[in-house]
């Protein structure tokens, strides 16, 4: 009898020894779970802001292209307004292929002038 007994009780230890265990697993499981969680959210907030600062970025360097075609635009306008006042330009972008060639010609023959010279 005093054997079942003994048994009995090392049982019941064992039993409270397991249920202790399982306690400690089931705080550590979740402790880990809530890191997990925790890392992902602030991985998600660090992409959000990544996403944004990236935006941010593009429009920054949208707005500086614009500026840079706005200046073409106006020494453009500027450097055709001089040419013109000044007679440089002789054939404008919206000449005709003829006005073209006549202007040309009109180089080649300078040319040998100035070779014949």
């Amino acid at each position: 009898m005093k054997l079942v007994s003994l048994i009995y009780i090392l049982l019941l230890y064992l039993n409270r020894v397991i249920k202790e265990a399982r306690k400690k697993m089931r705080k550590r499981i979740s402790a880990i779970i809530m890191t997990l969680f925790m890392v992902l959210a602030s991985c998600s907030n660090q992409l959000e802001a990544e996403k944004l600062a990236a935006e941010n970025k593009n429009t920054f360097f949208d707005s500086l292209v614009k500026i840079g075609q706005g200046f073409q635009d106006i020494f453009g306008i500027l450097g055709n307004a001089i040419g013109d006042a000044l007679g440089f330009n002789a054939v404008k972008s919206g000449d005709k292929r003829s006005k073209v060639g006549e202007h040309f010609e009109g180089i080649g023959k300078g040319l040998k002038n100035v070779k014949v010279s």
